[in-house]
């Protein structure tokens, strides 16, 4: 209350922004947030642009392959190992400062119908755009050949592994119709 009161007395005083010195390490955690994001694009074009030897491009793609996409996997991996404990954690806090567990439910009603609709709104998005905007269709024939030979052996077993198995496929299916429905 103390400190309400000291705010009404000396009024809203807004923080003078920092200026941008050359000195990066003390800029902003967004401004070097930017600069990253600006300086990874610029590169990427740079080196699409250069790059066009032959081997030049196998060795680009093997350095990405084996050492840019595996740091990029665990960077991401970090992020969830450090993210979903601390959105567990800020749920478990919020509901223990809550003090009062009437107030829990409509705070957890609403929390509730909140994800459901941005969950609803981001699928339903998400539908629109892909059936709006069709991607993939204004590949030639000649792309999507070249596609599906480059990646067909990858995809392959990944598509087999989300397909559920024939009966017959399985080991002990003909031993199992033997016993379920024996001849006559």
């Amino acid at each position: 209350m103390e400190q309400l009161k000291n705010w009404l007395r000396r009024g809203w005083q807004r923080r003078q922004p920092r200026a941008v010195t050359a000195k990066i390490w003390k800029w902003p955690r967004s401004n070097k947030i930017l600069l990253g994001l600006v300086v990874g694009v610029a590169l990427g074009l740079l080196v699409e642009r250069t790059v066009t030897d032959p081997e030049a491009v196998k060795t680009f793609e093997w350095w990405l392959a084996n050492v840019i996409q595996p740091l990029g996997r665990l960077f991401i991996r970090i992020i969830f190992m450090i993210v979903i404990p601390l959105i567990f954690s800020a749920f478990v806090l919020g509901v223990a400062e809550m003090g009062d567990v009437r107030k829990l439910g409509r705070v957890g009603l609403k929390s509730m119908f909140f994800t459901l609709l941005l969950s609803g709104t981001s699928v339903l998005l998400g539908l629109t755009l892909v059936n709006v905007l069709e991607p993939g269709k204004q590949l030639s024939a000649e792309s999507k050949q070249m596609l599906t030979e480059k990646y067909q052996g990858e995809a392959m077993p990944r598509v087999e592994q989300g397909q559920p198995r024939r009966r017959s496929q399985t080991p002990c299916s003909a031993s199992f119709r033997r016993i379920r429905s024996p001849k006559l």
